[in-house]
Parts: structure tokens; sequence; C-alpha cells
């Protein structure tokens, strides 16, 4: 945890890393025409939190592929939907609908590879 003074933020909030964990489920489902496709993704955002300013995209990883997902008429999409973290950060929990299942990813996963900025152009924007 940062001591000096210069890390600390407002109500001493601190200056570093956080993680936001996505679902993607429209990878392929317009192509799918309604048909189930398995291009689900779950993607791993690590942030910069710096004080006085917003947060920066550090990287994006995909942790987790080929979820069930499809359109649907009433619910727009059915997926991977619902993410959660465990108590100890060591399993991300995913709800995946279309296989009934609560499917995890491993701590392995959840801090891969990072990819570059020029690998972020597209992704970032739908952010």
């Amino acid at each position: 945890m940062p001591t000096r003074e210069e890390d600390r933020g407002e109500e001493g909030h601190h200056n570093g890393e956080a993680a936001l964990f996505v679902a993607n489920v429209l990878n392929g489902t317009v192509a799918g025409g309604g048909k189930i496709v398995n291009q689900g993704t779950v993607i791993r955002v690590a942030l910069w939190v710096r004080r006085g300013s917003a947060p920066s995209v550090k990287s994006i990883t995909v942790i987790g592929s080929g979820f069930s997902e499809h359109t649907d008429s009433a619910a727009l999409v059915i997926g991977p939907t619902g993410v959660a973290l465990s108590k100890n950060h060591k399993t991300l929990y995913v709800a995946d609908s279309l296989n009934n299942r609560i499917a995890a990813i491993s701590a392995t996963r959840l801090v891969v590879s990072r990819a570059t900025t020029r690998d972020l152009r597209g992704l970032s924007a739908a952010l």
C-alpha cells in the first residue's frame, strides 16, 4: 500500500491499478442469425488510477472464450452474463446462461499476457 503523500489521493484513495471484468456477448451473434454461436468472451481491463484524473486503460486481455450466445427477440442477446470475483480474488465466476452453469476462470488466467495499445484501438472504443 502506498505510503508516500504523493501516492495518496483524496479521502485516502491511492494511485495504482484496478481491474474490470467484462462479458462480451455480441461476438458473431448477428451473423449467426439467431443460431447459437460459441464466440462469447470475458475480458480483463486493467486500469491505471491516478489522483485527480480519469482512469486510463493499461491493457485488455481475453481471459475466457468460447461461451455460447445467440440473439433473442425478448432479451436482445443471451450469453455469458454476470461476473463475480471470489473473496480471495483467485477465481472469476461467469454466468454461462445457455449452458445452465457457472463457469470458473482461475487466477492464472486473470492476469495473463497483456495487449498492446495498438491491439486496443477497436475494443477501447466499444468500452
